[in-house]
């Protein structure tokens, strides 16, 4: 057989010209942009409310509410809600979303008293290739920076 392919110059480019192509065409897919929006449409990010509101001036007041509310249809990705940091923890690490968000019970507290609120953001330790392309620098659990409220 290998006789045959040296012997005859035209099955060697019959078969050196289609490898090279395919060869090629696995590159240019291999190291294709990743499409943002699609990518960031395919990630569930949790959300734990703990808050459990606070009085204001005209009433009780719960923030964590009024800004998942205003947040959930402005966000590039889906969002599922939680009752609890720990049931967020677990459909995070059976890989059902990609990361959470846990409010603390004293979100609105801290926040109409202009104190700093510490919401907390979990992060899995294993990410999807869709996850890597999006949040390169996601690992581990770690909470959020402090936020100060405007006095």
């Amino acid at each position: 057989m290998l006789q045959i392919i040296r012997e005859q110059p035209m099955l060697r480019t019959a078969i050196f010209v289609p490898s090279v192509v395919a060869l090629i065409f696995v590159l240019l897919n291999l190291t294709a942009a990743v499409d943002q929006g699609r990518a960031f449409g395919a990630l569930v990010v949790g959300i734990a409310n703990l808050d459990t509101g606070a009085q204001g001036p005209g009433g009780e007041v719960r923030l964590g509410e009024q800004i998942l509310g205003g947040m959930a249809g402005a966000l590039p990705f889906a969002t599922q809600t939680f009752a609890d940091e720990a049931t967020a923890r677990e459909a995070l690490d059976n890989g059902e979303i990609a990361a959470a968000i846990v409010l603390p019970a004293d979100f609105s507290q801290s926040v109409l008293g202009g104190g700093t609120v510490n919401a907390a953001v979990l992060l899995s330790d294993h990410l999807s290739a869709v996850e890597v392309q999006v949040w390169p620098r996601f690992a581990g659990s770690r909470p959020l920076a402090p936020v100060s409220s405007p006095s």
